[in-house]
């Protein structure tokens, strides 16, 4: 399964015409509301892993996602309790578009403990420590 990723600050910056947040940050976590959606999706994830038909509770089921900051977060988190490895697929991020949102497609962290740290300090409220230890394991470059 390739995971994309939740409501992220860049999404939210573009609604709201917010120009200094899309230009003075690059790879933007995911907001308030990515949170519900991540929560959401674990919600989903969960029900199919129990339907033995559903390709969520296949054996074989691979989990991808691309290294940016906003779509790691939510892949962890809609599929914590999957006993399977997240693999980072560089040529998944986004193909930004001219100056503004070129930048955010630029990944700020690069190797698994750097980026594990940058999605734990992007989401705090909602990140918990123990849980960012036990996920370290479950990222693959």
């Amino acid at each position: 399964m390739l995971i994309r990723h939740a409501e992220s600050e860049h999404n939210e910056a573009e609604r709201n015409w917010d120009l200094r947040g899309l230009l003075l940050k690059r790879d933007h976590g995911i907001t308030t509301a990515g949170y519900k959606q991540c929560d959401a999706l674990h919600e989903y994830v969960a029900e199919q892993r129990a339907d033995a038909a559903s390709s969520w509770a296949d054996a074989r089921l691979e989990l991808y996602a691309s290294p940016l900051t906003r779509a790691i977060q939510t892949a962890l988190i809609a599929t914590d309790g999957i006993d399977k490895p997240l693999v980072l697929l560089p040529d998944a991020r986004e193909l930004g578009a001219g100056p503004i949102a070129g930048r955010d497609s630029l990944g700020a962290a690069v190797g698994v403990l750097e980026i594990l740290d940058r999605v734990s300090d992007e989401s705090a409220p909602a990140w918990k420590q123990p849980q960012s230890r036990r996920w370290r394991g479950r990222l693959e470059i």
